[in-house]
């Protein structure tokens, strides 16, 4: 087979996914449902795809291996698909073997996220709202970290490389995550990466109430030495 015939071959076959991916994506009932959930696949880094389809009672994110294997790794009724986008998967990030997903995003809650396997859609992790809050990740290419909650009442915080699975424990003061009422998660402002000194400066809020009963907010900061803990 020549190079040009493969190349036809592939460009075929994703014309042929998008379409079929297309089909699927209807409900003659409610046209609005179509502005709302887009269908498109999203080709992956090792050849599989995920892509939501709907009809006018479910809405479902369907993996697809690159032996056309296709397995269902979310769904919900349509109840809510005007809120699709922040209730339902989304993909954050790629990373080499896994998926990060989030999903669940109320407006005074953090997300929940989940981490799933690349190859076949199978769930390998969950990061929900009441125990492991996600506290860092980003999505820029090289960072394959991310930070989160070790336990519902935080006392500690763990760092986990998402490829190679190690993870690191870094101990933090309950008292000042567990005061104010307010999610753990949301006491953390913008996180720092100072790429040259290989640190990870994650900033936040808290509540002292040494000195009265309402409590003043302070502010303080954990800093951890990316180049003592390494994947």
């Amino acid at each position: 087979m020549t190079i040009f015939s493969t190349i036809i071959l592939f460009f075929c076959g994703s014309i042929a996914s998008t379409v079929i991916a297309q089909d699927r994506c209807k409900c003659e009932s409610d046209s609005a449902m179509a502005e709302n959930i887009k269908c498109n696949p999203t080709l992956l880094k090792n050849g599989t795809r995920i892509y939501y389809q709907f009809d006018c009672d479910s809405i479902w994110l369907v993996h697809e291996s690159t032996n056309g294997k296709k397995k269902n790794i979310f769904s919900t009724t349509t109840e809510y698909y005007g809120y699709h986008f922040r209730l339902d998967y989304y993909l954050v990030k790629e990373y080499s073997h896994s998926l990060l997903f989030s999903h669940n995003c109320h407006p005074n809650l953090p997300c929940d996220y989940s981490l799933l396997d690349k190859d076949n859609g199978e769930k390998l992790e969950d990061f929900d709202q009441l125990n492991d809050q996600l506290i860092y990740n980003s999505t820029e290419a090289g960072n394959d970290f991310i930070i989160y909650f070790k336990d519902s009442i935080p006392s500690g915080i763990t760092l986990l490389y998402i490829d190679s699975g190690k993870k690191y424990s870094f101990s933090i003061d309950p008292e000042r995550f567990n005061s104010n009422g307010r999610s753990p998660a949301f006491q953390f402002e913008e996180p720092i990466l100072n790429k040259k000194r290989q640190l990870l400066i994650l900033p936040y809020r808290y509540l002292d109430n040494s000195k009265n009963e309402r409590g003043v907010e302070k502010r303080d900061k954990i800093v951890i030495d990316m180049k003592k803990y390494h994947p």
